[in-house]
Formats: C-alpha cells, sequence, structure tokens
C-alpha cells in the first residue's frame, strides 16, 4: 500500500486536473465583473484586498479573466495538503485521507476553486497557520 505522503500527491494531482477540467469547460463570470469595475483600473477600496492583488494581475496580463481564476485553482487544489495534515492531526491517517478525497470531489469546493474569491485563500491560510500554531 501507498504510503500517505504519495496518496496525498496522487490526491492533489487528481484535484488539479478535476479543477482545470472545470475551468477550461466552464464560461463563468467572475465576481469582480458583476462588482462593475475594470481590472485595469482598480481603485475600489471597499473590497477585500485579494480582490485588488488579483486586479493588478489581471492588468499585467492583459485583462485576461483566466489570469484572475489561477490563484484560486492553484490554491484550491493545494488546500488538500493542509487538510490532510488538520485531519490526520485530529483524526488518525486513514481518516485523513478518506477526507481528503473527499474534498477533492466535493464540487461546492471544486467551484468556489474555479471561480475567482476570497473564500479559498482565506481557507487555505487559516487552516495552515491553524495547524502551524498548534506546532508551537
Amino acid at each position: 500500500m501507498l504510503k500517505g505522503k504519495k496518496l496525498i500527491f496522487i490526491l492533489l494531482l487528481f484535484s488539479l486536473l478535476i479543477r482545470l477540467f472545470i475551468l477550461l469547460i466552464s464560461d463563468d463570470i467572475t465576481p469582480l465583473d458583476v462588482w462593475g469595475f475594470s481590472f485595469a483600473n482598480v481603485k475600489h477600496y471597499h473590497t477585500p484586498p485579494l480582490s485588488i492583488y488579483l486586479g493588478r494581475l489581471a492588468h499585467l496580463l492583459n485583462d485576461s479573466p483566466m489570469a484572475i481564476r489561477i490563484p484560486n485553482l492553484i490554491l484550491g487544489s493545494l488546500l488538500i495538503i493542509p487538510f490532510y495534515y488538520l485531519a490526520k492531526i485530529l483524526y488518525n491517517q486513514e481518516i485523513a485521507l478518506f477526507s481528503s478525497l473527499v474534498l477533492c470531489v466535493f464540487y461546492p469546493h471544486i467551484n468556489m476553486s474555479v471561480v475567482s474569491n476570497e473564500y479559498i485563500p482565506y481557507v487555505f491560510f487559516s487552516i495552515y497557520y491553524f495547524i502551524f500554531s498548534l506546532q508551537f
């Protein structure tokens, strides 16, 4: 049987492929488009900082809507790693692997990973810093 790190790596690749497939077949508009300001002229100070960073990134890449989806896609896939370690700390390795697999194919999480919003980075860094604080 494969070890935990190899299985997590396989789950990470699987989740990245699922999210890339959903990204390529979807043509949804992003929440930044709904808010009604241009990516090139981000002067809306009432939004979370992520929208400003993504707006600047999209401006550097010629206002491509795909440019603001890629960071969430990567963080949504990488969320499986801290989620696995959190479940491993709280329960055991088998439950951690199963819960990571469920997160990998959980459609609301896939949808949030493909659409540009602030929830995926928030959850990623919250779980990461929580695990980091448990070690000290």
